[in-house]
């Protein structure tokens, strides 16, 4: 629900400089990457504007950090963003969330193609049922998957890796995702995945 952002001094090592200003921030239910950059970069430079005077005259904080409390987040790759339907609707969700611009994206398949998902919205329980990536549902702007715990999920922003897409693409009740048949069909005929 909270996360923060620092200007620090530069130091020998990674981000372990001293602390200029820093200021927490709250983070949205329903934020994005996206959204949390722009906030950040926001609070970011309202933050050197106020410290910009006490640097020029010299009388600048420098607050060490506390070593010892530090963490480090092992590199994301593209792969990470793979969705897998048989997780809780809002796990998807929160997927989709973090890994939306400037990020490569969520990604699944619909059968041979590589669809990344860049928004959607939660419905969690819902009228519609299927088994975890079906589609239950689609609109004239968008797609309804059921997850792994029957809630579902409207797929709002969407392209094919080699092109756009329309939600008439889809077949009511076909599957996203992939399945041990279609890997095995793809392999026999020799298309990649």
């Amino acid at each position: 629900t909270q996360t923060g952002a620092t200007l620090f001094w530069m130091g020998s090592g990674v981000d372990d400089g001293d602390i200029l200003v820093q200021q927490g921030l709250e983070i949205a239910a329903d934020e994005t990457v996206t959204t949390l950059y722009d906030k950040q970069l926001d609070v970011l430079e309202g933050m050197l504007e106020a410290a910009l005077p006490s640097l020029a005259n010299g009388t600048a904080n420098r607050e060490p950090q506390a070593h010892s409390e530090a963490t480090y987040c092992a590199r994301r790759v593209p792969a990470d963003g793979y969705i897998d339907w048989d997780s809780p609707a809002d796990q998807i969700w929160t997927l989709i969330r973090a890994v939306t611009h400037p990020y490569p994206g969520a990604f699944t398949f619909y059968g041979e193609h590589r669809l990344r998902v860049w928004g959607a919205d939660l419905h969690g329980a819902s009228r519609y049922w299927g088994m975890p990536g079906q589609i239950v549902a689609t609109t004239d702007q968008s797609i309804l998957v059921s997850c792994g715990d029957g809630g579902v999920l409207e797929l709002t922003e969407f392209d094919f890796v080699n092109g756009p897409v329309r939600p008439d693409d889809f077949k009511l009740h076909g599957r996203l995702g992939v399945s041990l048949l279609d890997l095995h069909e793809a392999a026999l005929r020799g298309t990649p995945t």
